[in-house]
């Protein structure tokens, strides 16, 4: 009965089931990270954590899902309390100064307001997060002196000619970079949410994988994948026979799953495995009966092989396709091949001209040029003939010798 009545609630009310869902679920990352790459399928818009717009547990605003700020590490109940409740009585916050000088400091304090700013919940409120991050000690010392002034009655709350004005200062400091931003996040939240460090390399992955994890179905399951994707965490095993192996929870912006490393891998890869690194990864695709039927995500990759991304295009290469844009005239030609005598090697080439067109033509090069599949290679191609003029055939892991 209970079965069927999560069932009717999910297929009648997504948005209502799964806010409810997450906010149950809410200190547990993996479980967080699941039910979001279900909103994501499901094409529920969820709105990151917001001073403005959060309450403690998620929430809806109409058919979105708004983030709960309970989620945010280190920002407790009591702070995001008082935070909603001064806000519903005196209306949006305008800053972070506005924030901290009308919340008393004794209930937010600086920890939970760097915490706020790291998982964007100021975004949209002043300059880019690291000015607002960097604002945070003058902004709580301003608010204290505003509070201690209003304490000792040296200002009137009941007449507009004697509120202070509130002085903000937003310090000069550089920007954060996007790694920076998303780690910051991270540590904020437990994961990625308003973007992930692999879209600065997809261009550069996107060759070397078969599916992207949204991708696996049915059909996949018992077949062979090539996966390029993130590792967030690690937890090593041992077998009944004592031997070291591990599991691996990684993510590729599309879904997340786990991957299981097997002693004999786990032993060749052990000593370069790290989290948050981006690795390929080959193996078999495990496809649950519950994933086939459109459940939640308990599929897993019985790993054959792990490579660092740096060096997967020159281990899993075994042909290379260099896409020309429409128009392409000799000189494109010319400089395209003084790129690939730099990289002699093995590895056969063909150009592909008109590729989406009528007349798509495949030039195969043979043995006049052969190349090794090197990033510096990859960059020098992608850089005159932009993000999308590599294609590569690699070798599947069935084919690894």
């Amino acid at each position: 009965m209970i079965s069927y009545q999560t069932g009717y609630l999910k297929a009648n009310y997504p948005e209502a089931f799964l806010a409810a869902v997450m906010s149950c679920y809410i200190s547990t990352v993996d479980t967080m990270v699941t039910y979001l790459d279900e909103c994501k399928r499901m094409g529920i818009e969820v709105i990151p954590p917001h001073v403005n717009e959060s309450t403690s547990n998620f929430s809806l605003k109409g058919n979105k899902i708004v983030y709960g700020l309970v989620a945010l590490k280190g920002v407790g109940e009591r702070a995001i309390d008082a935070i909603v409740a001064e806000r519903e009585s005196g209306g949006p916050y305008k800053s972070l100064f506005d924030l901290t000088s009308r919340v008393e400091p004794e209930l937010v304090n600086k920890t939970v307001v760097e915490q706020l700013v790291s998982g964007g919940a100021f975004d949209g409120l002043g300059p880019e997060r690291s000015r607002i991050h960097a604002a945070v000690k003058d902004a709580m010392e301003e608010g204290k002196r505003v509070h201690a002034e209003r304490r000792a009655g040296q200002l009137s709350l009941f007449g507009s000619d004697s509120v202070p004005t509130v002085q903000e200062q937003w310090p000069a400091v550089p920007s954060w970079s996007d790694n920076e931003k998303l780690t910051r996040e991270k540590a904020a939240l437990g994961f990625y949410l308003s973007g992930h460090p692999l879209e600065r390399i997809e261009s550069q992955i996107a060759p070397l994988r078969s599916h992207l994890l949204a991708d696996l179905a049915a059909k996949d399951d018992q077949k062979p994948v090539t996966l390029a994707v993130m590792i967030s965490k690690i937890r090593k095993r041992q077998t009944k026979r004592g031997k070291a192996m591990a599991i691996l929870s990684v993510d590729d912006r599309s879904g997340s799953i786990e991957a299981v490393v097997f002693p004999s891998v786990f032993e060749k890869t052990s000593g370069f495995l790290e989290e948050e690194q981006v690795v390929i990864i080959q193996g078999i695709a495990e496809i649950s009966q519950e994933d086939k039927d459109g459940g939640s995500n308990r599929s897993q990759i019985r790993v054959n092989k792990i490579i660092p991304y740096e060096s997967a295009s020159e281990t899993l290469a075994r042909q290379i396709g260099i896409v020309f844009p429409a128009g392409a005239d000799e000189n494109l030609l010319f400089q395209t091949k003084e790129i690939l005598k730099r990289s002699p090697g093995k590895l056969p080439v063909t150009l592909i001209f008109d590729e989406h067109g009528p007349d798509m033509w495949r030039v195969p090069c043979g043995d006049k040029i052969r190349v090794s599949a090197s990033q510096q290679l990859m960059t020098e191609i992608r850089e005159l003939l932009g993000d999308d003029s590599v294609k590569m055939e690699i070798h599947t892991p069935t084919e690894q010798r």
